[in-house]
Parts: structure tokens; sequence; C-alpha cells
């Protein structure tokens, strides 16, 4: 591998992995696994308001404070 291909994957692992989730409650499963693998959580979404006003209460334990 030359010396600019190994810069350029460093560069591509060094990159924030950011994910949405879809379906609040049972997509915080997913979310704090992949908080836990480095990625963060940046679009939580669900159809019922109320069920993302819920889930909203544990995002911030993941990192995640609706940026």
């Amino acid at each position: 591998m030359s010396a600019a291909a190994t810069s350029s994957a460093r560069k591509r692992s060094r990159r924030e992995i950011r994910v949405g989730v879809v379906g609040a409650l049972r997509g915080m499963t997913f979310a704090r696994g992949a908080a836990e693998a480095g990625m963060r959580l940046v679009a939580p979404c669900d159809i019922w308001e109320e069920k993302l006003r819920e889930a909203s209460k544990d995002w911030a334990e993941i990192g995640f404070h609706g940026e």
C-alpha cells in the first residue's frame, strides 16, 4: 500500500460515524450499542411524538443533546 493510500485509510478510520435511529424506544438498544462502539446518535425519530419525548429522557446518557 502506498504512503498516500495509508494516510487516506487512517483519515477514514478517524472519522466520526453518525447514526440515525428509527423507532425511538426500540432503537435505543441499537443507539446504546452504537455509542459504545464510538458512533454518535444524531437523528432519532419516531412517528409517535409521545414515544419520542419519552425516549429523549435516555438520550443524554449516550451523548445526544438535540444538536
